[in-house]
C-alpha cells in the first residue's frame, strides 16, 4: 500500500499543475497502475494533503479489559453483544469460580450490570397464568371433541 501512496503523492503534484489533456493522460496512467475506479482516482488526485490524513483510532478499552472481554466472548461461544451483555455477570462469576478469569479492582468496574443472582432469577422466573389473557379465557377443546364433530 505504501507504493500506491507514494505514487499518489508524485502524480498529485503533476495532476494539479497540468492542463486538461495532460490530466487525462495522468489519470489513465494512475488508473492502469493502481486498478482504482476512475472516479475514485479523480477524487484522490484532487485531494489536498490535509484531507489525506487518517483519523486516529480512539481506544475505548485498555488491554486488560479487552482481554477479559475476549475471554467472556469466547466462553459464551461468541454470542452477540446484545445477549452477551446480559450474560456477563453470570459468566464472570462462573469463570472466576473455575479459575479461568481473574479480574482485579481496576478491571471489574468496566463490567456493570445486574448481579448474577438477579440474572439467574430472571432466567428461571415463569409468568404466572392468572387467567387474565384472552387465550386462557377461551374454552379449550380436547382431541376427543374434534373427532366427534
Amino acid at each position: 500500500m505504501a507504493t500506491r501512496t507514494e505514487l499518489l503523492r508524485v502524480l498529485r503534484k503533476r495532476y494539479k499543475s497540468c492542463g486538461r489533456e495532460e490530466k487525462t493522460r495522468v489519470l489513465d496512467e494512475f488508473v492502469a497502475v493502481t486498478a482504482y475506479h476512475r472516479k475514485h482516482a479523480i477524487r484522490l488526485l484532487n485531494q489536498t494533503a490535509s484531507e489525506e490524513k487518517q483519523r486516529e483510532v480512539r481506544k475505548v478499552y485498555d488491554e486488560a479489559v479487552r482481554q477479559a472481554l475476549v475471554v467472556l466472548w469466547e466462553a459464551s461461544d461468541r454470542m452477540c453483544g446484545k445477549r452477551l451483555k446480559v450474560m456477563v455477570p453470570v459468566l464472570i462469576e462462573s469463570l472466576e469460580h473455575h479459575g479461568h478469569l481473574e479480574l482485579d479492582a481496576v478491571t471489574l468496574p468496566w463490567f456493570p450490570g445486574p448481579n448474577a443472582k438477579q440474572v439467574r432469577e430472571d432466567r428461571w422466573r415463569r409468568r404466572r397464568d392468572d387467567g387474565s389473557t384472552a387465550a386462557s379465557s377461551r374454552p379449550r377443546r380436547s382431541s376427543w371433541s374434534w373427532s366427534r364433530g
